[in-house]
């Protein structure tokens, strides 16, 4: 498994990438109970690429300026350049 930040990782099976997303323990949505553990949101893509621009989108998102989103773009390249690159010491 790849870990880009505390955020999100992935990995690779013989079919497809995987993508976890794991988001802080919070109340949830209906029952309004607060959660002990993390939860992880697994997503499915066919190569690496689809992979990258789902990170980005779900992080661009929290951008508030076109600015921002080629800030948060450059960031999330570098963690994925860093991460794949710790993989290949």
């Amino acid at each position: 498994m790849i870990q880009i930040n505390e955020t999100y990782s992935f990995d690779r099976d013989d079919y497809c990438w995987r993508l976890y997303e794991t988001k802080p323990p919070g109340a949830h949505p209906i029952t309004g109970v607060i959660g002990k553990k993390p939860s992880v949101t697994t997503t499915y893509h066919g190569s690496i690429l689809q992979v990258c621009r789902a990170i980005i989108d779900r992080t661009a998102g929290e951008a508030v300026s076109p600015h921002g989103i080629i800030e948060e773009f450059l960031r999330v390249e570098s963690e994925l350049l860093k991460a794949i690159n710790s993989m290949e010491k």
